[in-house]
């Protein structure tokens, strides 16, 4: 009888050890998501053709924001032009499990040392953080703590990244070709932006859109 009870207990202590850990556990620049926690993160688009327009959606004081249960920021890395964004994402358990496994697999580039809150992936064309630890965690000017990997941490994600476009750039060319092909494939913006350039780069377009940054809506739904 008292065997029983004993490992009953066991069992509810393990279980409740389990769950307390949660899938973050193992990847732990990510220790402080949850599939449920959500926080506030940066919604912004840097743009630049190189041919006489940019827009410059970072660099405001109130920028864009939106939920979800992690925070990235991505540069793409291209000779013809100059593209930045943020915003949030909503990874599943298995995701997370993923990124756990893949970073387990891989070597980081420098040494950890345990309190980074930034999980990065540096590849050819593009570089891409994900953190989770606080609000607007996202922060380009945040100087926070992360770890680097050379390989795809992240499993070729999409991170949907026409949606800035639709917002601040909606009559860039880009978003037609969106609607031509279909799925979109991943890495989408990347792949399209090579063979698909702005092609309105009037002069009077960058402060005018840089006006509408200010006049719409602060949350992305």
């Amino acid at each position: 009888m008292w065997l029983r009870i004993i490992l009953f207990v066991l069992l509810g202590v393990l279980a409740v050890d389990s769950v307390g850990r949660g899938p973050s556990e193992g990847v732990s620049e990510l220790r402080h998501w949850r599939p449920d926690r959500m926080v506030d993160c940066i919604f912004c688009l840097d743009y630049d053709d190189y041919r006489g327009f940019s827009i410059n959606g970072c660099a405001v004081a109130k920028p864009m924001t939106c939920q979800g249960n992690a925070c990235y920021m991505r540069q793409h890395k291209k000779a013809n032009y100059f593209l930045y964004t943020t915003g949030c994402v909503n990874l599943t358990i298995e995701e997370l499990e993923g990124i756990q496994q893949r970073t387990a697999e891989e070597k980081a580039v420098g040494t950890k040392r345990g309190r980074e809150t930034q999980l990065c992936e540096v590849l050819n064309n593009h570089l891409t953080c994900l953190c989770a630890n606080h609000h607007l965690c996202n922060n380009i000017s945040d100087s926070a703590p992360f770890s680097e990997y050379s390989s795809d941490i992240f499993n070729n994600r999409d991170f949907q990244e026409t949606r800035h476009f639709k917002h601040f750039l909606p009559k860039d060319p880009l978003l037609q070709y969106v609607n031509d092909i279909v799925p979109v494939p991943y890495q989408n913006v990347y792949m399209m932006r090579t063979s698909v350039l702005s092609s309105f780069a009037s002069p009077l377009v960058g402060p005018f859109l840089l006006l509408m940054i200010f006049l719409i809506p602060t949350v992305i739904l």
